[in-house]
């Protein structure tokens, strides 16, 4: 499977203009299967409330869409979703034909007032994309190893990230842990630029089930990342070295 990771900048308060600049990025994604896109990708997340609930509206679930038909692939993104009453950061990964699968994220940021502004997801279900399991994540979600524990057998995990420059090395540390204690693939997407006095560094990278590095962002402008997936050289490792047949169980609340 080939994927793609989407690194650019997000502007405040510009989300048409963030959707017609990714436009021309992801017109570069053509032949993924799928397509990643920063944390809010369209519309980069303050900490202020009074603002922040206006990310609640459907004009980039249909730009998700529109993209994921044009590309013929499936593309992942968070969106601020109303459901119930209450607000979510949900990542949808949505299908060439329109149908999106869902995951809400979990772990909010409350030193950067995520609680404020968010629910907090459950626990979430891998996604099928082909022959490929999926585990989507989002951002803070990766300091939180039991919940990503590969307890189904996934292949891929995803994170979608606003991930400041200040904490980059936790975030490559963090990714390459998870893939080398899941045995699989993990794909982290981070955005660049600056919001406030907030700097984001990018370090979008792809990491292989040995901790090796498949694929990274060269520097800190924006850009596509691709990688393969190659689930056969998964399958024959995982065979020849059966960690996940040990693992200690557990049940999350």
């Amino acid at each position: 499977m080939e994927i793609a990771l989407v690194q650019t900048d997000i502007k405040y308060l510009k989300t048409s203009e963030n959707l017609a600049h990714l436009d021309s990025l992801v017109a570069e994604c053509h032949g993924a299967d799928l397509v990643l896109l920063p944390e809010i990708f369209h519309y980069p997340f303050t900490g202020t409330a009074d603002l922040d609930r206006q990310l609640a509206d459907g004009e980039a679930r249909q730009w998700l869409a529109a993209k994921a038909k044009q590309l013929n692939a499936h593309v992942g993104g968070t969106v601020a979703v109303t459901d119930g009453g209450r607000t979510f950061n949900r990542f949808f990964i949505v299908r060439p034909d329109g149908e999106a699968s869902h995951y809400d994220k979990r772990h909010l940021f409350s030193m950067g007032g995520e609680r404020e502004i968010f629910a907090a997801g459950g626990g979430v279900t891998p996604i099928a994309i082909g022959d490929c399991i999926v585990l989507p994540q989002v951002c803070y979600d990766l300091r939180f190893p039991v919940f990503s524990r590969n307890t189904s057998g996934y292949h891929l995990a995803v994170y979608a990230a606003n991930w400041p420059q200040a904490r980059a090395d936790a975030w490559l540390s963090l990714l390459k842990a998870r893939a080398i204690e899941n045995q699989c693939y993990v794909a982290g997407v981070n955005r660049t630029g600056k919001t406030g006095d907030i700097n984001y560094g990018g370090n979008s990278i792809v990491f292989g089930p040995r901790g090796e590095i498949v694929a990274r962002a060269e520097g800190s402008d924006q850009q596509i990342v691709k990688a393969r997936i190659d689930l056969s050289m998964l399958s024959h490792f995982r065979q020849r070295f059966p960690v996940l047949a040990d693992i200690d169980s557990f049940q999350i609340d």
